[in-house]
């Protein structure tokens, strides 16, 4: 392979076929993301978060949900302990969590869709809110 240099030169012919690519709203979704990871960190719900930018709140369960809860996710970890937290949104809509509840290489995090995080939520022994776990009497 032959180096070419500074693609300063190319640019003018690169550009389109990069920019093409680009959604018109993008710019939107990433300010989306950043106010909404803005309100999850001052201590607002997810249901709350979802309905600042007009979304819809598919399940009560959100209301609970905020960065302080803890949830189960059994394939991630090695042991039904509650440990995954919510730390950010991402522009896709998705919110990434993360945690250390005992998986076999340590903390450990991934993008989650929203349906998955009140499946998550709903597992026994994941703490929502304060004093309260889920599945407990």
């Amino acid at each position: 392979m032959k180096y070419m240099g500074s693609k300063n030169r190319i640019a003018k012919h690169i550009l389109p076929i990069i920019l093409a690519g680009r959604k018109e709203d993008h710019q939107v979704q990433i300010t989306n993301a950043e106010n909404c990871t803005r309100l999850l960190d001052a201590g607002e719900s997810v249901a709350d978060i979802l309905r600042s930018v007009d979304r819809d709140v598919p399940d009560p369960i959100l209301e609970q949900i905020t960065k302080d809860s803890e949830m189960v996710i059994s394939y991630w970890q090695c042991k039904d302990t509650a440990g995954y937290k919510p730390v950010r949104f991402n522009d896709d809509g998705r919110l990434y969590v993360f945690g250390d509840a005992g998986s076999w290489s340590g903390s450990y995090g991934g993008n989650v869709s929203i349906q998955d995080l009140v499946r998550y939520a709903k597992t026994r022994g994941s703490i929502l809110s304060p004093n309260s776990t889920l599945g407990e009497e």
